[in-house]
């Protein structure tokens, strides 16, 4: 497993739950979906799913299929997302079911890019 980012220097401030952030960040889902998106570029949440859906299903004996899309769909809808817009990393509107990356500090960058090594390990 990767050593945590020295996160001394870090921000403590109120519109940076630290704690908060390490722990969505800390589920691969979560990471996946944040690295599939860019800064003002708004995406539909069914190309979100498939992008997703293909990352989580890269390595698996078998091809992802309707029923693992439209799961990672919901799971995304329902739980990852929410939680993402609560802390301000994505702006979801979920009528219009469409995500975008909101512009993050560089403390979030260093914590993201920890996140995606955990899943390389």
């Amino acid at each position: 497993m990767e050593d945590p980012p020295d996160l001394s220097g870090l921000s403590v401030a109120e519109d940076f739950p630290l704690d908060r952030i390490l722990a969505v960040l800390s589920d691969p889902l979560a990471v996946y979906t944040v690295s599939a998106l860019s800064v003002d570029e708004r995406v539909p949440l069914t190309d979100l799913a498939d992008l997703v859906t293909g990352w989580v299903y890269a390595d698996a004996s078998q091809a992802a299929g309707p029923a693992d899309r439209d799961r990672i769909r919901l799971l995304l809808y329902h739980v990852y997302l929410p939680k993402l817009d609560a802390l301000d990393i994505v702006e979801f509107d979920a009528e219009a079911q469409t995500v975008v990356l909101r512009e993050q500090s560089a403390d979030f960058e260093t914590i993201l890019e920890w996140a995606q090594g955990l899943d390389a390990t």
